[in-house]
């Protein structure tokens, strides 16, 4: 099944912004894409603005989507990073804050869009166990690492730069475990800047691109015109060079020929279990352990998760 096949499904990335969790469903996330605090007064000014001035509500969209949702580390995450070996590398106008823990081949964590990179602290004592030198760090506009907008091209060279500083110290990326959009940047890091990717752990990842702006535009309320506005400011933006259409999760993850264990919740709230379908199908490299009941963010802190992933790293095979 292809990407635009994919209805905005009532369950997505952004549906708990836009609607809040519901009544009596433990697994509704609170993490949210969007504020939820006066989306439907916004919903209604949007179909407004995309009548009456289609450019600049194309601008005020494009805004909304890009800007990253910001929230305070727990307690626990910042007793991880102050155990951390810290440093930094600089992409663009970003300094982008790096981690690392232990010893061995690199491991590097790539966290979610609205995220940070100990978001995904859970796996770094047990990576760190099983010999593992563990490398996090916050992708732009996330964390510490800025404000404002950030997508998928500038989150890419990120995950490119850190992977590029560790093999300069000695210590190249043997595997990465990314989440839902931290997937498609380390995968299009691979593409785009030739980060080789031995081995992978994807979590709770999306098909493609395209099933996430078209997400956006039915949540949003906003027309086919702006939304073509937004996708042809993204592409122009990148000289063409990179379109919606060549940003196919499934398709870089073929290309990348990384030895995959495709994780993801049948219940996941934001990012369909469908997706998984299309990532689980690549290549006889590909394993699949599915979760219930865990959605798109605990399952980050389950410990059969995080044995599992532990486990696909360290086998030899």
């Amino acid at each position: 099944m292809n990407a635009s096949t994919y209805p905005a499904p009532e369950n997505t990335l952004f549906d708990a912004a836009l609607h809040g969790p519901r009544i009596g469903d433990a697994a509704a996330s609170s993490a949210a894409f969007f504020s939820s605090s006066g989306i439907n007064a916004l919903r209604r000014f949007n179909r407004a603005f995309c009548r009456v001035a289609p450019g600049a509500a194309a601008l005020f969209a494009r805004r909304l989507i890009a800007t990253p949702p910001r929230h305070a580390p727990r307690k626990w995450e910042l007793e991880l990073s102050s155990r951390a070996l810290t440093s930094s590398v600089v992409v663009g106008r970003r300094t982008i804050p790096v981690a690392a823990w232990g010893q061995g081949a690199t491991v590097l964590l790539v966290h979610s869009w609205g995220g940070r990179g100990t978001q995904m602290g859970r796996f770094v004592d047990p990576l760190v166990n099983a010999g593992f030198r563990v490398v996090s760090f916050d992708l732009p506009a996330h964390g510490a690492a800025g404000t404002g907008e950030t997508d998928m091209v500038e989150c890419a060279a990120a995950v490119a730069a850190v992977a590029s500083a560790e093999r300069e110290t000695g210590h190249p990326v043997a595997a990465v475990v990314a989440h839902s959009f931290g997937v498609m940047a380390a995968l299009l890091a691979s593409r785009e800047h030739g980060l080789v990717i031995p081995k992978l752990v994807s979590i709770g990842a999306f098909e493609s691109c395209r099933w996430f702006i078209n997400a956006a535009q039915k949540h949003l309320a906003l027309s086919d015109e702006v939304a073509r506005r937004v996708r042809d400011n993204f592409e122009a933006r990148h000289g063409y060079r990179v379109t919606w259409d060549q940003l196919s999760v499934v398709e870089m993850l073929r290309a990348s020929r990384a030895k995959t264990l495709v994780v993801h919740d049948r219940f996941d709230r934001e990012i369909p279990y469908a997706h998984s379908y299309a990532l689980r199908s690549v290549g006889s490299a590909t394993a699949y352990f599915p979760t219930v009941g865990l959605g798109h963010r605990r399952i980050l802190a389950d410990t059969a998760v995080i044995a599992r992933s532990v486990s696909s790293l360290s086998d030899k095979s």
